[in-house]
């Protein structure tokens, strides 16, 4: 669940506020989509992100780190694993090396 306020990760309540303004924004344009690719223009400018396009991947790995982090909260035998929490948001295969589009699954 996420809303204005609270990501509720697999049970596990997060403020938003604790995540930075920029994982926050792309992991709202993600679940918005969730399911779809969405490139990482659309991320950005949807988002409101002001990193260059090329940096995005930053932006998501240090999400995919968060993830992992509150997974690990969890505890042991808890789904997902945080190696499994980390892989939520996928890289897709573009055009060219590094700049295809991501997934949340």
């Amino acid at each position: 669940v996420l809303d204005a306020e609270r990501l509720v990760f697999y049970g596990l309540e997060v403020p938003l506020r604790d995540l930075r303004p920029t994982q926050a924004a792309a992991l709202w344009v993600l679940a918005e989509n969730a399911g779809r690719p969405v490139p990482r223009a659309t991320i950005r400018w949807e988002g409101h992100i002001q990193t260059p396009e090329d940096d995005i991947q930053v932006v998501i790995s240090r999400l995919r780190g968060e993830l992992k982090m509150l997974a690990a909260r969890l505890g042991p035998g808890a789904h997902p694993g945080p190696e499994a929490a980390r892989r939520l948001i996928r890289g897709l295969s573009g055009k060219y090396p590094g700049q295809g589009p991501y997934k949340l699954d």
